[in-house]
C-alpha cells in the first residue's frame, strides 16, 4: 500500500509541475518552431553537455575520496540539478548529497561538506578567470603583470585545496590545530562568500566590472552591494580564500590566498583613478559614501 502511495504522489507531483511548466504555452507555435529548427547541431551539443556532466562527477567523485562508484556520483549530481531548477534556494546541492550518501558508508554531512568545498574550487576558479580576463580588457600593462603573479598564486592555492580534498596526508605539513567549531565557521563563511560574489556579479548586470575599464559606454553600478561597498568582489573572494583555509585548517592555503588577494587589492587606487577620470565628481562623492572593501557606516548623506 506505501508503495502505491508513493507513485500516486509522484505521479501528482509530477503532473503538476508538468501543468506549471507549460500553461499559457501555444502548442501550435511550439510545433512550428520544432518542425522548422535546424537539428543539425542538436546532437554534438548533447555531446558536450553529457562529456561536461561526466567531468564533474569525475571531479566531485575525486574529492570525496572514491568513496563512491562513479555513476552513482553522475546519478546524484544530475538528480541534484534535476531538484535545483524545481526548488527555490538550489536545496538540489542538499538532494544530491543525501542522495549520494544513501547505502554508501558515508555520512551526509560528508557529502555536503565535499559540495561546499566544489563551490569554493569554482569559485577559485572565478578569481582566476577574472584576474585572467580584466588586464585583456583594460589593456594595461601593469595589470596583466599583476594578474600572472594573481593566477599563480591562486592556481597554487587551489592546488593546495585539491590535494588537501585527495589525500590529506600531502597537505599535513601545512596543518594547523584548529577547534571543529572554527573549521565549521569556515564552512559558513564560505557560503556567505559564495552568495555575495553571486549578488555581485548580477548587480554587475553587462559590466565586467565599475573599476579599471572605461569603456565608452560602461556605466558606473552602484546598485546591490555596490551601495555600500566599492569593490564588494573582492571582499567577497577574501571570506572565501579565509573560508578555504579554515575549513582545511591549512596556512599554505591561507598564505597562497592572501597573497593572490593582496596583488589584487593593489591595483585598487589605480583603478579608482582612472574611474575617477571617467566620472570625475560623481566617482569623487561615490567614494565619500561608500567604503573600499567593507561599509562604511555613519557616513552617508
Amino acid at each position: 500500500m506505501r508503495k502505491y502511495l508513493q507513485w500516486a504522489i509522484s505521479i501528482a507531483v509530477s503532473a503538476i509541475a508538468f501543468w506549471l511548466a507549460f500553461r499559457g504555452v501555444q502548442v501550435a507555435e511550439v510545433a512550428d518552431t520544432l518542425r522548422t529548427a535546424n537539428y543539425f547541431y542538436v546532437l554534438p551539443a548533447l555531446a558536450c553537455i553529457v562529456v561536461g556532466l561526466m567531468a564533474r562527477a569525475l571531479s566531485w567523485q575525486t574529492i570525496l575520496g572514491r568513496k563512491v562508484p562513479f555513476w552513482r556520483a553522475f546519478t546524484a549530481l544530475n538528480e541534484g540539478y534535476l531538484l535545483s531548477n524545481v526548488l527555490p534556494f538550489r536545496l538540489g546541492e542538499l538532494g544530491r548529497a543525501y542522495l549520494v550518501s544513501r547505502n554508501r558508508g558515508l555520512s551526509t554531512s560528508q557529502a555536503f561538506s565535499s559540495v561546499i568545498v566544489e563551490r569554493m574550487i569554482d569559485l577559485c576558479m572565478i578569481v582566476v578567470l577574472f584576474a585572467t580576463v580584466l588586464p585583456l580588457v583594460a589593456g594595461l600593462a601593469w595589470a596583466r603583470e599583476a594578474a600572472v603573479l594573481a593566477v599563480v598564486i591562486s592556481l597554487a592555492g587551489m592546488g593546495g585545496l585539491i590535494a588537501y580534498m585527495v589525500n590529506p596526508p600531502s597537505m599535513a605539513w601545512a596543518s594547523v590545530p584548529l577547534p571543529d567549531w572554527l573549521r565549521w565557521a569556515g564552512v559558513g563563511i564560505g557560503l556567505i562568500g559564495g552568495s555575495m560574489l553571486t549578488w555581485t556579479l548580477r548587480s554587475l548586470g553587462k559590466n565586467l566590472t565599475d573599476t579599471v575599464v572605461t569603456r565608452r559606454a560602461h556605466a558606473l553600478v552602484r546598485t546591490g552591494p555596490y551601495r555600500w561597498v566599492r569593490h564588494p568582489f573582492y571582499s567577497s573572494i577574501a571570506l572565501v580564500f579565509l573560508a578555504n583555509s579554515l575549513a582545511a585548517a591549512n596556512w599554505f592555503l591561507f598564505l597562497a590566498g592572501s597573497l593572490a588577494l593582496t596583488l589584487l587589492v593593489i591595483r585598487t587606487r589605480r583603478e579608482e583613478a582612472n574611474l575617477i577620470a571617467r566620472f570625475g565628481q560623481e566617482y569623487v562623492e561615490y567614494m565619500k559614501r561608500t567604503g573600499r572593501f567593507v561599509p562604511r557606516f555613519g557616513r552617508r548623506t
